[in-house]
């Protein structure tokens, strides 16, 4: 099965290889080919081809959101920021890719106004609503925080980024038996998520310590 599965991917890079070859100039030979590299994860291969897709013309519209998320793969924010800005005229995948970079530099206000506007034109984006948990999480602003978990959760009822984040926000809070329903759930759904089975027991034991009579004051001669 495996080396049928090999076989296939062979035949198919050759066939796109042997696309480009013919067609050295054709744009879209050049993003077939640069999207099945990024398909195989081999971004550093894929990045370049998509460059010269945008190249041979500038107004592909997939070929600088390949190559944005290229570089974002490969840890150049920068380089990924400026071609997200520049293909990013109205909210859209472009726009998002954006949001993402500003949010892997750390420019969290500017992240967080790209991913609002987004989410105007995609009030639901699951994956939108999840890079803001993170982001609020970060910046330890627990009532958007709150705000934007249960928003996932109510489109994506089994979402454990929606769980973890209403989970951190009730441990913050002192509320153990909120964040124990939460992050039990969390361990339901994914048992090999560490963080949820560790805020678990954090939240167990804050249940815990009310029913475990505190020691009696000594008095001090």
């Amino acid at each position: 099965m495996i080396d049928a599965i090999k076989s296939e991917w062979t035949d198919e890079a050759l066939s796109h290889f042997s696309a480009v070859m013919a067609n050295p100039d054709n744009a879209d030979a050049h993003y077939n080919l640069a999207a099945w590299l990024a398909g195989t994860e081999k971004w550093e291969a894929a990045a370049p081809e998509f460059g010269r897709a945008l190249w041979l013309n500038p107004r592909h519209k997939l070929a600088p959101i390949g190559l944005g998320a290229c570089l974002l793969q490969m840890g150049r924010f920068e380089e990924a920021l400026e071609v997200f800005t520049q293909a990013a005229s109205d909210p859209g995948p472009a726009w998002f890719g954006k949001a993402v970079a500003l949010q892997m530099l750390r420019r969290f206000d500017e992240a967080e106004g790209a991913y609002e506007l987004f989410l105007e034109s995609e009030p639901n984006s699951e994956e939108t609503l999840a890079n803001l948990i993170a982001l609020r999480a970060e910046t330890h602003d627990l009532e958007h925080l709150r705000e934007h978990s249960q928003k996932l959760l109510s489109a994506a009822p089994n979402s454990t980024a929606a769980l973890q984040g209403l989970a951190t926000v009730a441990l913050e809070r002192r509320d153990h038996h909120a964040a124990a329903k939460h992050c039990d759930r969390i361990v339901q759904l994914a048992p090999d998520c560490l963080e949820g089975w560790h805020n678990l027991r954090l939240a167990l034991d804050g249940i815990l310590s009310a029913f475990t009579p505190k020691p009696a004051a000594t008095e001090v001669d």
